[in-house]
């Protein structure tokens, strides 16, 4: 199936000037199925990965009261925090972007949608794997006896 899902993707790479099919391998799209609707599927397959990003940085930004997101947020200064939620912004840009795009589900529309993701992605990429990085180094540290978490039942 991917031979065809990289053939399909090709034919449209031509005629909607996409970028390179190995710039969208880290989506899995090779696992699609569906060729007919190709862009649309490629679309979804970005929405996922960016559903699960948007999901950690609202419990990194919004700890709640669950202990894990809790000491999480508190591993980035003010100013980090700043810098953490412009990289949120820019998520959320892309998560509506698909959302309005899915309401035409044109072929052109989706085009345009991967060709503006894949051009910010590599820089946002690079920042997501910073502050992930961070995140869970942050659990080798040793955390200041004065921490308090709240309650433990």
């Amino acid at each position: 199936m991917a031979d065809e899902v990289r053939k399909r993707y090709e034919e449209l790479k031509k005629r909607h000037k996409l970028p390179k099919f190995e710039e969208l391998e880290g989506f899995q799209i090779s696992d699609l199925e569906e060729t007919e609707f190709l862009l649309s599927e490629i679309r979804g397959k970005i929405g996922e990965r960016l559903d699960a990003c948007r999901e950690f940085f609202s419990e990194l930004l919004n700890p709640d009261t669950d202990p894990a997101n809790m000491y999480e947020s508190r591993v980035f200064s003010d100013a980090e925090k700043k810098e953490v939620f412009d990289v949120f912004k820019r998520l959320m840009f892309w998560t509506r972007a698909s959302l309005e795009v899915s309401i035409s589900n044109e072929e052109a529309a989706n085009a345009e949608f991967i060709k503006g993701f894949l051009e910010e992605w590599k820089g946002l990429k690079t920042k997501l794997e910073e502050i992930i990085a961070s995140v869970k180094n942050s659990w080798e540290k040793e955390s200041e006896e004065t921490e308090k978490l709240g309650y433990f039942g």
